[in-house]
């Protein structure tokens, strides 16, 4: 019976990650999580652990233990958190190099077309982290291209639009919130479009969830 109950406990693990973030209990949720990746590694214990690394502010410790996952372990979600890290931790160059890991090389960011939300780890998310590493870097012109590519991807990515108004590239069809630009919403949240109707306003808290953790900008 004892080791039965050990065994639903360690399977409830992601339940109560999920719960600690959702409450902001990151230490917490940091703890749970080694002890899910140990107990179960596998591709999506790793993101949760990197994760959670990032939202308790430990970004060497992220950067650390998703540099060092196996190959097999590795995947997009992975490589984007990585390069989320690298950006708290100022590494620019490698979190441009983690973005854009499954291509031959770094794209010219300055005349790059849609294709690199394809290309890049984490889609529009990540061409975001893209831009704000850019800027940080003093590369402006590839900076705004990104954030404009960011921006008419996913409208709600407030921050993109902000600065595509601030380069003097705005225009209202950004604000253009059509069926496709509604899914990507959706396709965010974890119960999908009821969870977002239900949720309202407040459903897309979780986008930001890293906010005050280095927030890119």
């Amino acid at each position: 019976m004892a080791s039965a109950a050990v065994s639903e406990g360690y399977h409830c693990l992601p339940a109560a990650i999920h719960f600690s973030t959702e409450n902001l209990l990151f230490a917490n949720a940091a703890v749970l999580a080694e002890l899910h990746h140990a107990q179960a590694s596998c591709c999506d214990s790793l993101c949760l652990l990197g994760r959670a690394y990032i939202l308790e502010g430990k970004y060497r410790q992220a950067i650390s233990l998703l540099q060092r996952a196996p190959e097999s372990l590795k995947t997009p979600r992975s490589r984007f958190l990585q390069a989320r890290a690298c950006y708290a931790a100022n590494e620019h160059q490698h979190g441009l190099r983690e973005l854009f890991h499954y291509c031959n090389s770094l794209p010219p960011f300055e005349t790059v077309g849609d294709e690199v939300l394809e290309e890049v780890a984490g889609g529009a998310a990540g061409v975001l982290l893209a831009a704000s590493i850019l800027k940080r870097m003093g590369r402006h012109d590839g900076a705004l291209r990104l954030y404009d590519i960011a921006a008419h991807a996913n409208p709600f990515l407030w921050s993109a639009v902000e600065q595509v108004s601030r380069g003097g590239a705005f225009h209202d069809s950004i604000f253009a919130v059509d069926d496709r630009a509604v899914a990507v919403v959706h396709a965010m949240h974890p119960m999908g479009a009821a969870g977002v109707a239900e949720a309202g306003p407040a459903g897309t808290a979780g986008a930001s969830s890293m906010a005050g953790h280095g927030g890119v900008q």
